[in-house]
């Protein structure tokens, strides 16, 4: 047990020690709330794709925090590539796909609360402030996406609403689409003038103290070593009980008879 111990410790001490950092965020409607839409509206809102419902948001910023597209563009933001990569050689048609899986799989992690609505997000990092940093950032970056998206399907929107105003005589449809254009108007705005647009950071991450590190699991490793140990111990005696008495059985075969 005592060696088993020894290389617990030993193990701590040599395993580059991480730290955990999380943030907790919330979806909140990207609609201006204010606005209000006749039932012709709400047909040509769902049209064009938009008027999006809360629990769509929620599942477009899930998807987008999982994503690979999110993954590679932060980690070529914070020029992140040559630390998870380490100066191995991977060719050009390689690279993404490898950088991306260690950040996802090792370093990243997105958490969702179905009970209460909040998504947390995690980073691993040897650096307890950089994995603060990188975790905050992670999420503005999310949130500036869905922001600018939105803002590009807008756009989109305005573009085609002009095009079937200019195209059509009915009144009734052209009073529509101008109340229809207007609400797009106020969604930019909205959009624009929000300082966080669809993602509402509850607790934002904080840096760990220096001595709560996530990895290595001091716990885990020392009963894991003990254990292990133990089992080597009673193997070891098992099998010099059975050598012994496999030596006292052959000495007794091995002995002369009597006269």
């Amino acid at each position: 047990m005592a060696g088993g111990i020894l290389v617990a410790v030993a193990l701590i001490m040599i395993l580059p020690r991480q730290y955990r950092a999380q943030t907790t965020v919330l979806t909140v409607n990207t609609e201006n709330p204010t606005g209000t839409q006749s039932s012709v509206t709400r047909s040509l809102a769902s049209l064009v794709g938009v008027g999006i419902r809360q629990d769509d948001v929620r599942e477009e910023a899930l998807a987008l925090l999982r994503s690979d597209r999110l993954a590679w563009e932060f980690v070529t933001a914070h020029n992140a590539v040559e630390v998870l990569t380490e100066g191995e050689e991977i060719s050009e048609d390689d690279l993404r796909a490898t950088v991306v899986d260690r950040f996802k799989n090792s370093i990243l992690s997105v958490q969702d609360d179905r009970r209460t609505g909040l998504i947390t997000v995690s980073m691993l990092w040897r650096d307890r402030n950089q994995a603060a940093e990188w975790t905050n950032a992670y999420v503005r970056l999310a949130d500036e996406t869905l922001r600018s998206q939105t803002l590009k399907d807008s756009e989109r929107t305005l573009v085609l609403l002009e095009h079937e105003l200019a195209g059509t005589n009915v009144i009734e449809l052209q009073n529509a689409i101008n109340r229809f254009y207007e609400t797009q108007l106020q969604r930019m705005l909205f959009a624009r003038a929000r300082t966080e647009f669809a993602l509402r950071t509850i607790d934002p991450a904080i840096a760990p103290a220096e001595g709560n590190t996530a990895a290595p699991n001091k716990t885990l490793i020392l009963a894991s070593c003990v254990i292990l140990a133990s089992l080597a111990g009673l193997f070891l005696a098992i099998m010099g009980e059975t050598s012994s008495r496999f030596r006292l059985r052959s000495s007794t075969r091995g002995a002369p008879g009597p006269g």
